[in-house]
C-alpha cells in the first residue's frame, strides 16, 4: 500500500466547508486568466489556485506571440486579407496527420473574437509588420509571419497571411500580454 492514504469523503459527509465558488480556476497561466475572467464578467464567484508564488503562469514568461488571423484588424489595418476559410485551409495542412477538423474550424471561426477581445482587455498591438525572422524578435511591431504560411507547401494550399500578433514591447511581451490581463481580471 501506499504511503499516502487518500481521503475519501462524499458530499452528504461534510458538514461545513471553508468556502464556496461558483468557479474554481487552477492555474493562473494564460487559459486561468481568461477562464477568470468570463466567469467573473458573467457573474460567477470565483476562487484562482496557483502553485506558483504570482501569477502569469509560464505564459509571463513567453513571447506573448498568439496566432490568430481570419482578418484581425491589425491584419487588415496593415493590408493582408486573410479569411476564416484561408486560415483554415493553412492549419489543416500544417497541424500533421489527421488534425481535428472540428477544432481548428472553431479557433479559426472565433480567431477575429479571440483578437478583439484581447484588444479590449488593454493588450496593446503596434500598427507595423515585422519583416524579418521571429526570432529572435526585438522589435515592437505587431504582425509577424511566425508558421510556415509563406513557403512549399503551404503557400499553395493558402494565401500566405502573417497571424502572428505580438504585443507592443520591444522586450518582455509574455509578462505585457500576461500583465495587461491580470490587470483586467483584477478590476472586475
Amino acid at each position: 500500500m501506499s504511503e499516502i492514504e487518500l481521503l475519501r469523503r462524499e458530499e452528504r459527509d461534510v458538514s461545513a466547508w471553508d468556502i464556496e465558488v461558483d468557479v474554481l480556476v487552477v492555474g493562473y497561466g494564460c487559459a486561468g486568466v481568461c477562464a477568470a475572467i468570463e466567469a467573473r464578467a458573467a457573474g460567477a464567484s470565483v476562487l484562482v489556485l496557483d502553485r506558483a508564488g504570482g501569477a502569469g503562469g509560464t505564459s509571463i514568461n513567453s513571447g506573448g506571440f498568439v496566432y490568430l488571423g481570419g482578418g484581425t484588424a491589425l491584419q487588415k489595418a496593415l493590408g493582408y486579407d486573410d479569411s476564416p476559410e484561408n486560415m483554415f485551409d493553412y492549419m489543416m495542412a500544417a497541424c500533421g496527420p489527421q488534425p481535428d477538423e472540428t477544432l481548428i474550424a472553431a479557433y479559426c471561426e472565433g480567431s477575429v473574437a479571440h483578437f478583439d477581445w484581447i484588444v479590449a482587455r488593454g493588450v496593446p498591438y503596434r500598427e507595423s509588420f515585422f519583416a524579418g525572422a521571429h526570432e529572435p524578435f526585438d522589435s515592437d511591431d505587431g504582425l509577424v509571419f511566425s508558421g510556415s504560411e509563406h513557403v512549399h507547401p503551404y503557400n499553395e494550399v493558402a494565401t500566405p497571411a502573417p497571424r502572428g500578433h505580438a504585443p507592443r514591447s520591444i522586450r518582455d511581451k509574455g509578462a505585457l500580454f500576461m500583465n495587461k490581463l491580470i490587470e483586467s481580471a483584477d478590476a472586475i
